[in-house]
């Protein structure tokens, strides 16, 4: 549904093969948390030739008091 109505289109349901036909970037799905490599059914796009993404969850953190 969100991809339907999504005014941007930022988001989208298609087959990966079909974005990577049309789109300069890689549809990825691999993810690195750490150590832990994870797959999802999620894919993101990426600049061409990266194969994965790399997460740093202390990027999202807030630093000292959150109040």
């Amino acid at each position: 549904m969100c991809a339907t109505v999504c005014p941007s289109q930022a988001l989208t349901y298609a087959r990966p093969e079909d974005i990577a036909r049309t789109r300069r970037e890689t549809p990825v799905n691999t993810f690195l948390f750490g150590e832990e490599r994870v797959k999802t059914k999620v894919f993101m796009m990426t600049p061409p030739g990266n194969d994965e993404v790399i997460l740093d969850v202390t990027d999202y953190m807030w630093e000292g008091d959150s109040k």
